[in-house]
């Protein structure tokens, strides 16, 4: 569903007349501000398969920090994204994660090594998205694939197509609003957001069928 129709699959649930763009009347504009804030819920509640994305980039000889900004990168990862793992293609190898005491003390100990990078840490970001350090610093051109989650950002046009599953956002911008105005509705706001949890629990439990090993625990 577009940006437009979940602001009016909410205001017909009010009893509102719909609109023609989000921000027709101060009303659909809160409405719309509800449907932003839901989205972050429910994109931040479970690792969405509909937000699951490879992300590409590749290394320059003697540079180890590296923006995923969809410049340096194909896409910009901005600032609620989730690292599943980082594969070196050309090596069939993993770069592993480490903290950031570990790297910032081999990276300024003693001479810098250079060679195929193996190990990778989160260091700040720039303009909202992440900047990535290897180690050992990349000698030469390594394609690395980032596979990560990657929330879109809030929404600002009436097109934009939503990712994650429709009738959780719109129950939960619905019992916002309901909240909002008070008992002015016919559906209690504490029965609306019952309705929003567990249509975005059921919806969690439906794709997380195709990750199963991902909710396994294994002792090792």
């Amino acid at each position: 569903m577009t940006y437009a129709q979940l602001v009016n699959a909410v205001l017909r649930r009010l009893r509102e007349n719909s609109v023609s763009v989000y921000n027709e009347s101060s009303y659909s504009t809160l409405i719309g501000d509800f449907i932003n804030q839901i989205k972050k819920e429910v994109e931040d509640s479970w690792d969405w398969s509909q937000l699951r994305q490879t992300v590409t980039f590749t290394t320059v000889a003697n540079d180890n920090n590296y923006t995923m900004d969809g410049t340096t990168s194909d896409i910009a990862m901005g600032e609620r994204f989730k690292i599943f793992n980082i594969i070196d293609d050309d090596n069939d190898t993993e770069v592993y994660p480490v903290d950031y005491a570990w790297l910032k003390k081999y990276n300024l100990q003693g001479t810098q090594q250079t060679s195929q990078p193996y190990r990778y840490m989160l260091d700040g970001a720039t303009n909202g998205n992440p900047n990535i350090q290897l180690f050992p610093i990349p000698d030469a051109a390594y394609p690395l694939y980032i596979h990560a989650k990657i929330p879109q950002n809030d929404f600002v046009s009436d097109s934009e197509v939503l990712k994650v599953p429709h009738l959780p956002v719109i129950l939960g911008a619905y019992s916002l609003a309901l909240s909002e105005r008070g008992e002015e509705g016919s559906v209690n706001p504490a029965l609306a957001q019952e309705m929003y949890h567990t249509t975005l629990s059921d919806s969690i439990a439906m794709d997380a069928q195709n990750y199963q090993s991902e909710l396994e625990w294994i002792q090792v």
